[in-house]
Parts: C-alpha cells; sequence; structure tokens
C-alpha cells in the first residue's frame, strides 16, 4: 500500500494520504514528516468518531470534501476502510477522482485480500512482510514487546548524536507499539537485555525508513546505547513502557 499511496501524492493538489480502517486504525501512510504519531492517532480517532456523519456526507462521486481556510481533506471509502488525502486548498476534484480511478481499485483489491487489522489484540500474532518478503513477527514478554536491535550501518542513516543514549524505531513499527503497549506516547520507553541483565530507560526517536519496507521489528541503537545495554546488532531486547519516565 505504501507505493499506491506515494503513486497518489504525485497527483497535483495532494499533500499526502493514509489509510485508516473504521475503528480508527491507521493502516498505512504517506504523509509529510510534519504529522508525527500523535496527530496520526488523533486523526484516526476523529474518522471512528464521525464515520456516520462522514458516510452521510458523502456525495455522487463517493467522497466527502471537508474545506478549510489553508487546505482541503478529502475522504473516500474503501471496503471497510477510508483513504484520507490531505490537499491543497484549490485542488481539482475532477481531476483527483480521474487520477485515483486506478489506485482506487488497486486498493480495494488489497484490503479484501486482507482484511484483517492489527489491533492491540491481534498484532502479536500477526505476520507483516518486510522489504525482503519474509514474516516478521511481534511478540509479547510480559508487559513489554521483544523487538531485535538493528545494524549499526542502518543506525548510521538515522540523524542523531551517537554519544547520546537513544534508541529509534519506524514509523510503522511505532504505531503498533503504542497499540500493543496501550499509549499515545512513545517519548520515553525502558529497554531490558535480558541476556545481559542490563536495562535503561531511553529517548526514543521515531523515524522514516525511507526503504519501501511496511514493517519490521527493528529497534536502532546509538553507539552509548548499544553500550550500556551490552547489546550488538541482532539481539533481542524487550521494549516496556518507562514507568514515571514515560510521557
Amino acid at each position: 500500500m505504501d507505493t499506491i499511496l506515494h503513486q497518489i501524492n504525485k497527483i497535483p493538489g495532494i499533500v499526502g494520504s493514509l489509510i485508516c480502517h473504521e475503528n480508527g486504525t491507521i493502516q498505512c501512510n504517506a504523509l509529510p514528516v510534519r504529522f508525527d504519531d500523535n496527530t496520526l492517532n488523533e486523526v484516526g480517532s476523529v474518522l471512528a468518531d464521525n464515520l456516520l456523519g462522514i458516510n452521510n456526507a458523502v456525495d455522487t462521486v463517493g467522497m466527502c470534501d471537508l474545506r478549510y481556510s489553508d487546505g482541503r481533506i478529502l475522504v473516500k471509502p474503501i471496503h471497510n476502510h477510508y483513504l484520507l488525502l490531505i490537499c491543497e486548498p484549490k485542488i481539482n476534484l475532477q481531476l483527483v477522482n480521474l487520477s485515483l480511478d486506478v489506485s482506487i481499485k488497486k486498493l480495494d483489491k488489497i484490503l479484501q485480500d486482507h482484511p484483517a487489522v492489527k489491533t492491540a489484540s491481534t498484532v502479536a500474532s500477526a505476520s507483516a512482510a518486510g522489504p525482503a518478503g519474509q514474516g516478521t513477527e511481534l511478540r509479547m514478554a510480559g508487559k513489554g514487546v521483544v523487538l531485535t536491535v538493528d545494524s549499526m550501518k542502518a543506525s548510521a542513516n538515522i540523524k542523531w548524536d551517537q554519544m547520546k543514549e537513544d534508541a529509534a524505531v519506524s514509523k510503522v513499527l511505532a504505531q503498533q507499539l503504542m497499540q500493543l503497549l496501550k499509549t499515545d506516547s512513545l517519548k520515553k520507553i525502558k529497554l531490558n537485555n535480558r541476556t545481559a541483565e542490563k536495562s535503561k530507560v531511553f529517548h526514543l526517536v521515531v523515524y522514516d525508513r525511507g526503504d519501501g519496507s511496511t514493517f519490521d521489528d527493528k529497534i536502532a541503537l546509538t553507539l552509548a546505547a548499544s553500550e550500556a545495554l551490552m547489546a550488538k546488532p541482532g539481539d533481542e531486547l524487550i521494549i516496556e513502557l518507562g514507568g514515571g519516565f514515560f510521557s
């Protein structure tokens, strides 16, 4: 779905797009970086709370058009999901509908073939395809989630200070973790390396992998964080809420 959303974003006047299940769960997004995870969760909640009004507002072309002073939001129902488009104020709606035709058919087929939604109760055993097409499974460990330490090469691509004790996960993984850990924020988390018997609270960075992958279980660490946990690429860590430090 990532590829399709990025193709949709190339339509003149469209700033970004996302797919949301009718229960409010964000399935996939291709939005500008200024839209953080908290904002995405709020969008999902607003959609879920207002679906009756949205359905009633959908006109004969099947699109709900919400107009604001600095932009427009278009909402298109697709097989118990919604395609949300953030657009420029003067977007050509007729051009959008014509341009969306092929993409909508592709999305409809994908959503019909894979109707299951990864929610807090199902994601722990759900399998998702990574960049190489291999399955990746999130596993629970008590109140935490098991993640795999990413390679140093991957962490080097993240813009951060290697001397700070920070960790980073992809946007898609962050959304899954917030569902499993039942939180609406991932600013500070506790990482536990049971093998080395080391644990510590870290600042968490959420980033876009930018490699076309849709899901993984990887967590990247700065050099300082790796040393603090005595962790190396391929090791398994358990991510938990950071208690009083978690905000």
